[in-house]
């Protein structure tokens, strides 16, 4: 946050938020997709929309598939039906 702000110190910047300020600005970035999660959400719709459009697979892939920052966690069985189905 500090780095968005062009403040080089950023304990000195933390230093003058309240801890209102503090979590308001928390809240935003929770709602706002910047950062990584920008990047994993139009990755993740760039890859879906290739891999989709050019590939003959037997299914069609999700956003969520290609995304890093949200992987549910997955069983043995369900990688092997997932690549079965391949």
């Amino acid at each position: 946050m500090a780095f968005l702000f062009q403040r080089p110190d950023y304990d000195e910047f933390f230093d003058e938020l309240s801890s209102t300020q503090l979590q308001m600005w928390l809240d935003y970035f929770d709602l706002e997709p910047a950062g990584f999660r920008l990047f994993d959400t139009h990755f993740s719709q760039l890859n879906t929309s290739v891999i989709n459009s050019t590939c003959n697979f037997k299914q069609t892939f999700k956003k969520a598939d290609f995304s890093l920052a949200h992987r549910p966690e997955k069983s043995v069985d369900d990688l092997i039906a997932s690549i079965e189905k391949m």
